[in-house]
């Protein structure tokens, strides 16, 4: 007994969605690292939107290309892309 396998998982500190969140209108294939303010009752907030991918995710040197947008919505169930988020100074980085 002592030495059969436990099967043990940690319970998640998140709810996960089952349907999609952010609607992409097929702009996006990839979106990920999503946050929302508070301070807009989380009805806003900002998105990291993928713009292209080179090589092998699996291995040195592949690079994603992404960008940072405003998100909307009226609930925590589903929320819209809406533009871009300007940066301060951004074409220097």
């Amino acid at each position: 007994m002592i030495n059969e396998k436990i099967n043990f998982k940690p319970p998640k500190n998140y709810l996960e969605h089952r349907e999609k969140a952010v609607e992409t209108k097929e702009k996006f294939k990839h979106v990920i690292a999503l946050t929302l303010n508070p301070k807009a009752n989380y009805k806003e907030g900002v998105i990291r939107c993928i713009t292209s991918r080179k090589g092998d995710i699996e291995k040195k040197g592949y690079i994603a290309k992404s960008l940072l947008y405003k998100i909307k919505g009226d609930s925590l169930d589903k929320f819209i892309i809406t533009k871009k988020l300007d940066i301060k100074n951004e074409k220097k980085l």
